[in-house]
């Protein structure tokens, strides 16, 4: 059985998979912080929707979760990721909120 942060990914997944912003939205809190590869974090909602829209759904990846490590409000996951014809390999840890939204996102790139 998957609790909520393992739920989180799972919702986090699909949205990157159909480029849906909407979904993004919905999934990271008010007061989330992203931690992304090489960049600055990045913090509050919107600076993370802008992320997503101008920068991870202009390049298209196609992650697909392989593994993942779940402890109450935390999830680690291994995600795979085709993107112009290569296979990528993150790691994403992700923490919800008492109400499953994701309050940080640190991601990691092998």
């Amino acid at each position: 059985m998957s609790g909520p942060s393992r739920g989180a990914v799972d919702r986090y997944v699909a949205a990157v998979r159909a480029k849906d912003l909407d979904a993004i939205e919905d999934l990271f809190a008010e007061d989330a912080v992203l931690l992304p590869p090489q960049s600055e974090a990045l913090e509050g909602k919107e600076a993370i929707l802008g992320y997503y829209r101008d920068l991870v759904f202009a390049l298209g990846p196609v992650p697909t979760a392989v593994r993942h490590v779940e402890d109450g409000a935390t999830c680690v996951v291994e995600l795979e990721a085709e993107f112009e014809g290569a296979v990528l390999a993150f790691a994403d840890v992700f923490t919800v909120d008492g109400d499953g939204r994701v309050h940080r996102l640190a991601i990691y790139h092998r």
